[in-house]
């Protein structure tokens, strides 16, 4: 995920690439991205190791986080340290995790942005201020997936969702 200083991308890549060093995997996609990997550790848990439903570019240099989260403080607070020591600024936002490991419901940041609106399948909308729309997609939900999760192949363009 492209953030203003750095693409944000789970040590989930490392993991799922073995047959790549460390090293290697690190310079591969600092010279195919063209700006610095921040790399950010994995929600223990997470089958996907995606970061759009748990870290969202805001604005300028602000970020949208979970605030906390029972049973993940110390992943969060590591985190949450990652991305304040590369310069960001977080704004944490509520959310509830679904019982079922699999389903996204209650990821209220694995939204789309349009330019205009925010379009998200939480019913409320991340931060307030924002202009919203809310998706009713509990299939989508059920199997892990998000707004952003299934949009993610289309080039985000004012005014075309």
């Amino acid at each position: 995920m492209e953030a203003p200083r750095h693409w944000l991308v789970s040590n989930a890549v490392q993991s799922e690439n073995p047959q790549w060093s460390e090293l290697d995997l690190r310079k591969a996609l600092g010279l195919a991205l063209g700006k610095p990997i921040l790399w950010l550790p994995q929600m223990p848990g997470d089958f996907t190791g995606h970061l759009d439903g748990i870290v969202r570019w805001y604005k300028n240099l602000e970020l949208l986080v979970y605030a906390p989260l029972t049973g993940f403080k110390r992943w969060q607070v590591q985190f949450n340290a990652v991305l304040r020591a590369a310069g960001y600024s977080l704004t944490e936002v509520p959310t509830v995790l679904s019982e079922d490991p699999i389903s996204a419901e209650g990821l209220s940041l694995n939204y789309v942005f349009d330019g205009t609106a925010f379009y998200g399948a939480t019913p409320e909308a991340p931060v307030p201020q924002m202009p919203y729309r809310y998706i009713h997609a509990p299939e989508v939900l059920a199997q892990g997936g998000g707004i952003h999760c299934i949009t993610y192949n289309f080039k985000e363009q004012p005014n075309q969702l």
